[in-house]
C-alpha cells in the first residue's frame, strides 16, 4: 500500500486492515488531553477560589456543569488531586 492511498483510508479500516487496535493510532496528546485538561484546572481554581477554598469536588463539578461544561466528576477529582486543591472540611457539632 504507498503512502498515498494510505492517507486516504479512514483510521478504522486502516488499522482493521493492520491488525492493530485503533487507539494504539491515536496521538499521545489526545490521550491526555493536556490542553483542556490545563483549561478545566483554571476553571477549577477559579470555583474553589470564589467558594473561599470551601468546595470540594462534588460541589465544583456541580458549579463546573451548571456553567456549561461537560465534565465527569473523577476527572475532576483527579485534577483537584493532581493540583493540590482542596475543600475545607468543617468541624462537625459536638453532641
Amino acid at each position: 500500500m504507498s503512502a498515498g492511498v494510505g492517507a486516504r483510508l479512514p483510521v478504522e479500516r486502516d488499522c482493521w486492515r493492520s491488525g492493530l487496535a485503533r487507539s494504539g493510532s491515536l496521538p499521545p496528546q489526545s490521550l491526555t488531553g493536556g490542553t483542556f485538561e490545563d483549561a478545566l484546572a483554571g476553571e477549577i481554581r477559579e470555583n474553589h477560589a470564589s467558594s473561599r477554598g470551601a468546595y470540594g469536588a462534588p460541589r465544583v463539578h456541580a458549579a463546573l456543569r451548571r456553567g456549561g461544561h461537560t465534565v465527569n466528576r473523577k476527572k475532576v477529582e483527579r485534577i483537584m488531586r493532581e493540583s493540590d486543591i482542596r475543600g475545607v472540611t468543617r468541624a462537625g457539632a459536638a453532641t
